[in-house]
């Protein structure tokens, strides 16, 4: 039986197409497939999650509270306190006492459940009541004094902070209201600077004059 040059061509490509796919099928058995690749070593996983933990543990130590009877403007203000929440926890402290439950604070502070909530862990309340911390903390009530008087019109913002104690912020908010009056022109002036507090207006009469 005589074979075409048709039949011949044919014979050609099938042999071809089984060489290909053999040659395939050798490679596949011989390359790792995709997903050994990603595969992690066990020991390796554990050493991961290990430094996880320790990560996340460190974290959780490094969570900064704030003690409750230490709170000042500056600490009210990073928790997120208005003026008049932080004006009435401070006039509480100056009276010489002291916070111990976070009951005590919600209503010193009139905060909502949902606002004491929002930053209740961030404050650190003490384990007990004690009889001695209130004498403590009157000292540190009158622990500023200062025996210099201050031009109002000429102290910087730094002077302010260092020789006064007042918050950083509110130092530069009383320079800046300065410049927009073109000095001050009398000590109650300065109860118009934005979210200043009572005890800050009077420690500035107190301190700073006017020429």
């Amino acid at each position: 039986m005589k074979i075409s040059n048709q039949q011949k061509n044919g014979i050609i490509q099938l042999a071809f197409l089984i060489v290909v796919s053999l040659a395939l099928l050798c490679i596949s058995k011989v390359l790792p497939s995709p997903s050994s690749q990603f595969t992690i070593n066990p020991e390796i996983q554990s050493e991961l999650d290990k430094q996880k933990l320790a990560f996340e543990e460190k974290k959780k130590q490094n969570f900064k509270k704030f003690y409750v009877n230490s709170i000042n403007d500056y600490i009210g203000y990073k928790l997120g306190l208005n003026t008049h929440q932080i004006d009435c926890l401070l006039t509480y402290f100056d009276s010489g006492k002291l916070v111990y439950t976070s009951k005590q604070f919600k209503e010193i502070t009139t905060l909502s459940d949902t606002q004491f909530r929002a930053i209740e862990n961030k404050l650190l309340f003490p384990e007990k009541r004690r009889k001695t911390k209130k004498k403590s903390h009157k000292k540190y009530k009158n622990k500023f004094h200062s025996s210099k008087k201050f031009d109002l019109n000429i102290i910087t913002a730094l002077q302010l902070e260092k020789e006064l104690k007042l918050p950083q912020f509110i130092a530069a908010r009383i320079v800046k209201f300065r410049k927009l009056l073109k000095g001050y022109k009398n000590m109650e002036e300065i109860e118009k600077v934005y979210s200043i507090l009572p005890y800050q207006t009077e420690r500035i009469k107190k301190y700073c004059y006017i020429k």
